[in-house]
């Protein structure tokens, strides 16, 4: 009130309520300011600095609040730039200024940059076609049109694409939406060339795998126990003579010769509930030809999907040539048990694979030992019984050495008898895998050489004889003769009579002799032949 400095500075005591402020005027104000009038004062500037205090606050929460949601933004646009960048698919934003007429490039993420190599600053502001001119061409710049329009999502069909400087090219495949908030086309797309490449190589393959099943009489089926459908392959609809991707199972069975069924279904239900595997042979008439097929199938079933999944084949041809081979192994084995020889068949592996019991014979090998298949047992045991065990046991050997020998000796055995033993390399398709050894027995026929042997010898020691005996025959048989000869040649009409009686005895005498030496020839003769008394 005295001080003018002061006059106008409120002076405000602090109370627990506006209702307990009690002061009287003249105390601090002018005169003509009454009670109320200063009470009412004090109390509006109370209120309005209350008032002020809650807006400071209010403005100090609202700017914590403003810079926590500023910051949070800037986090999110933090992670989804960086998302942008990063993701694995490339992303390009386009914006219209002309209400879609034009699209301008707005955005470009790393990966995009990667593909097409061009920096995103390159690109920002430039016009879609300036960039990739393809995009007119093909069409694509419609679709983003469209997208732009309508606010729907496409899904571009895979195309494919080359830049301008053939630097880069692929198949891309390209999915389109609409940023509504900034009003914006975005694109996300993929270099798919690999996947195409993956599909077409697919293809080929599932082409091939066709050709082959249809060319060696095989296919392929699956049975989803769901709702009992088979789908089957070309290979399998041929085999079945029905030419539809999918059937039951219950008409597949139908084309199953009828004693084949249960067994069939046998195996069926313990691959589903026993786990067991399915490895079946049966037969069945084709549909379309009536022709009885005999068929080999196995599969396996996959629990968590429920489906069975098998193969089958045509193995008729192979039936027919195991019936033909084991006739032919039948009339094998019947050949080996007729030979008079026996026989051993041993592998590169010392094991024995094939035998006839006449080898089992000759050699007096115990039961049991052949059936353990090993040859050295058998070698050991043959050698113990042959004079030389040493000279057999190396023979041996060197054959073993020496694949592709083909040998032939004479074994001598302890106890007299003699085998003639013959061995060749056994071969499948000139290849050698094994050795053939093939024994016969010749006891009778060396003792038969043996007295032959010694015959021979008496007829020629008794040819010797001989040729002596003619010899000395023949100066005997000469003399008489020659006197014979010689005395009637001397005989003539004009012979004395005196003279002609010696020569007649000379000749008579000579004549007898000669006939005693024929007696005693003959003699001889009757003699060795065992006709003489």
């Amino acid at each position: 009130k005295k001080d003018k400095r002061l006059q106008h500075i409120p002076i405000i005591s602090l109370v627990d309520s506006l209702e307990d402020i009690v002061c009287q005027s003249d105390m601090i104000v002018s005169e003509n300011v009454s009670d109320l009038e200063f009470l009412y004062q004090i109390k509006t500037l109370i209120k309005m600095k209350l008032i002020d205090d809650e807006l400071k606050k209010e403005k100090i929460m609202l700017e914590l609040k403003v810079k926590d949601r500023t910051i949070e933004l800037e986090k999110k646009e933090e992670r989804f730039r960086n998302m942008f960048d990063n993701m694995k698919s490339a992303v390009a934003i386009y914006k219209t200024s002309d209400s879609g007429k034009t699209f301008f490039f707005n955005g470009w993420n790393k990966r995009a940059k990667e593909m097409e190599n061009i920096d995103v600053n390159d690109l920002l502001g430039k016009k879609l076609e300036e960039v990739f001119p393809f995009a007119i061409e093909s069409g694509f710049i419609d679709y983003i049109r469209k997208v732009w329009e309508t606010g729907e999502s496409i899904q571009v069909p895979d195309f494919y694409y080359t830049s301008e400087d053939e630097k880069t090219s692929g198949w891309r495949s390209n999915f389109l939406y609409k940023n509504f908030v900034t009003n914006e086309v975005v694109s996300i797309y993929d270099d798919i060339t690999k996947s195409k490449e993956a599909q077409e190589s697919v293809k080929v393959s599932e082409f091939r795998l066709n050709r082959a099943e249809l060319s060696s009489g095989s296919g392929n089926w699956e049975l989803h126990l769901g709702n009992g459908i088979i789908t089957a392959s070309e290979g399998a609809q041929k085999l079945y003579g029905i030419y539809q991707s999918t059937m039951t199972y219950e008409t597949i069975k139908k084309f199953v010769l009828t004693e084949y069924r249960p067994y069939m279904d046998e195996a069926m239900k313990n691959l589903i509930q026993n786990d067991k595997p399915y490895d079946v042979y049966f037969k069945i008439k084709n549909a379309e030809t009536n022709q009885i097929i005999d068929i080999h199938s196995n599969a396996f079933y996959d629990k968590e999907k429920k489906i069975i999944f098998g193969i089958i084949q045509d193995v008729s041809v192979r039936k027919k040539s195991e019936a033909e081979l084991d006739q032919t192994i039948s009339l094998l084995k019947a050949t080996l048990e007729s030979t008079a020889d026996g026989i051993l068949v041993v592998d590169n592996n010392a094991k024995v694979v094939q035998y006839n019991k006449k080898f089992i014979e000759m050699w007096n090998l115990p039961d049991g030992l052949i059936d353990e298949r090993d040859d050295n047992k058998v070698l050991s045991f043959g050698t113990e019984q042959l004079k030389d065990p040493m000279e057999f046991k190396n023979k041996v050997m060197e054959l073993y050495s020496n694949p592709e020998k083909t040998s032939f000796d004479v074994l001598e055995f302890a106890d007299g008898r003699f085998f003639e033993r013959y061995s060749i390399p056994q071969k499948i398709n000139d290849k050698t895998v094994g050795r053939v050894w093939s024994f016969r027995d010749i006891t009778e026929r060396k003792k038969a050489e043996d007295e032959l042997i010694i015959a021979k010898e008496k007829a020629e020691e008794s040819n010797i004889l001989k040729t002596e005996f003619l010899s000395s025959m023949t100066h005997e048989i000469r003399t008489p003769m020659n006197s014979i000869l010689g005395f009637s040649s001397q005989i003539n009409k004009d012979t004395p009579p005196n003279k002609l009686i010696d020569y007649v005895k000379i000749i008579r005498s000579s004549g007898e002799l000669l006939i005693n030496i024929i007696d005693d020839i003959l003699d001889l003769s009757k003699l060795q032949s065992g006709v003489f008394k």
